[in-house]
């Protein structure tokens, strides 16, 4: 028994020793590499991160910026407003029929409407997020993020705070480019749907209607 733990415990120290090592190896390479290439790039990022906090966020957080969204938005909040005002009509019109007949199609009508004002809201919350979202990105999170691996390259200790760094970026660049996407997803959804599936009879009811039932022609008296 006395042996197996020996050996047991020979083989736990020599897993340790090579561990130890290879941290050594990792570190030594670290300390080889160039300090001023390594000083250029710490200045970069602090230089990177004020004009984030700066420069960046003055224009991530105007309103001119984000325009043209803002007014895809709006054509959408329209549209909605539109069918929220259709359905409610259509629903006070149908339950004031006698006899309750149209009273389920009314309480559906009802319905739709409050589906449709909630998507209202939810537009008007992405217009709000629009600014919001820039300003914590370009004033908290890429600055974070430059900071984070500035003290990677000082510090020179394990690579949780590089890898911390790459993931705040991404993330920073993926809620800042949500918004904007997907409207623009949607605007081209519906230019494709307008265009491909338009029906061609509608410029018609833009015309002057036909008269189906002639006139009459006077006779003449004789």
């Amino acid at each position: 028994m006395s042996v197996i733990m020996s050996v047991i415990n020979e083989g736990t120290n020599q897993r340790r020793n090579i561990y130890a090592a290879k941290k050594w190896e990792e570190r030594w390479a670290r300390m080889k590499e160039p300090k001023n290439s390594r000083t250029i790039l710490i200045i970069l990022l602090a230089l990177l991160a004020i004009v984030s906090a700066t420069l960046l966020r003055s224009a991530a957080t105007s309103v001119d910026t984000y325009a043209p969204v803002i007014e895809v938005l709006e054509k959408e909040k329209n549209t909605v407003m539109k069918l929220t005002a259709a359905s409610t009509s259509a629903s006070a019109f149908i339950s004031m029929l006698p006899e309750d007949a149209g009273t389920p199609i009314a309480q559906q009508l009802a319905q739709l409407s409050t589906y449709f004002l909630l998507i209202v809201s939810i537009l008007y919350l992405k217009k709000f997020l629009l600014t919001t979202i820039g300003y914590v990105v370009f004033t908290i999170l890429i600055p974070a993020s430059c900071l984070l691996y500035a003290s990677h390259l000082v510090s020179r200790g394990n690579g949780w705070k590089q890898k911390m760094s790459k993931k705040l970026l991404i993330f920073s660049i993926c809620i800042i480019a949500i918004i904007p996407a997907s409207t623009g997803i949607c605007s081209m959804i519906d230019t494709t749907y307008n265009q491909r599936f338009a029906l061609p009879w509608i410029p018609l009811l833009k015309q002057k209607p036909l008269q189906l039932i002639p006139k009459k022609e006077k006779r003449s008296g004789t």
